[in-house]
């Protein structure tokens, strides 16, 4: 178990890598462009970062799935979908404050779910 961790934590690592220029690249590409106000002169900055990020932990996923064909990973992976989904929405458009963490409780039902 403790080998299919690791290969599963070096996986999502390699793929959040090798996706993050991606998804900086896709955010300019669509706009999807913030400004970093924590800085004395506020920049652009991509907002898809969490597209690498989603992609990471579903490579993760899927190696742990591959090693132990175990059920458990179908409610963490679909909670992801959703919340990426989620997050992706807010990306381009504003979500109300109140709404966000709901949906992303909503979200998260099927990992509490399945205990």
């Amino acid at each position: 178990m403790f080998q299919t961790a690791i290969v599963a934590a070096a996986a999502a690592a390699a793929t959040a890598f090798v996706m993050l220029p991606v998804s900086m690249w896709l955010s300019r590409r669509s706009g999807a462009m913030g400004l970093d106000v924590h800085k004395p002169n506020p920049y652009p900055v991509p907002k898809l970062g969490g597209l690498a990020i989603v992609a990471g932990l579903a490579a993760g996923a899927l190696v742990c799935w591959v090693f132990t064909s175990s059920s458990i990973l179908a409610p963490f992976v679909g909670s992801l979908a959703v919340a990426a989904l989620i997050g992706l929405w807010e990306d381009f458009r504003e979500i109300n404050p109140v709404l966000k963490p709901v949906l992303l409780v909503v979200a998260g039902v099927p990992v509490v779910a399945a205990g």
